[in-house]
């Protein structure tokens, strides 16, 4: 029988109280404990176990984390507020990454050679998995269509120079 906080009896909502001893203990549990872990249970740090593990830990867990804050948070919305930019990525738009020349051009020709690559191995698979080998060759005609509209992007952008 499992007792989760507060006897189960009432759940917290508001502001978190601090613990210092239990922040120091989850920065320093060590990377070999983990792996140890790991080997012996394979779901182990996979996404969604928890639920698959103890169901009713992981509903008080998500509703637990839905509505109480950390002093931490409030400290990361205050710099936030306070005009630090880097402190708080959600007040933040999102912005285009901007790539090189060289690396669109770079792309083109990797895609290019894959699409070949790829419609190679489906004209051979044509004859013993016809299906398989169609997929292959799609494949390998979007691949090399891609490579084309890099390489263009990247003829353009020299162009623009």
């Amino acid at each position: 029988m499992t007792n989760y906080r507060n006897g189960g009896a009432f759940m917290k909502y508001g502001v978190r109280k601090p613990n210092v001893k239990k922040s120091i203990k989850a920065r320093t549990t060590g990377k070999v404990k983990r792996q140890v872990k790991k080997a012996v249970n394979p779901f182990y740090g996979k996404k969604g176990m928890g639920i698959v593990n103890d169901p009713k830990k992981a509903a008080y867990n998500a509703v637990y984390n839905r509505t109480t804050v950390g002093v931490s948070d409030i400290a990361k919305g205050l710099t936030a507020a306070n005009g630090n930019p880097a402190a708080s990525s959600s007040t933040n738009a999102p912005q285009k990454k901007e790539y090189s020349t060289n690396t669109y051009s770079v792309c083109g020709i990797l895609m290019i050679v894959l699409g070949v690559f790829l419609a190679l191995i489906g004209i051979l698979l044509l004859f013993a998995v016809p299906v398989g080998g169609l997929i292959a060759i799609v494949g390998g005609v979007a691949c090399v269509i891609i490579g084309r509209k890099y390489r263009k992007i990247a003829k353009e952008r020299r162009a623009n120079e």
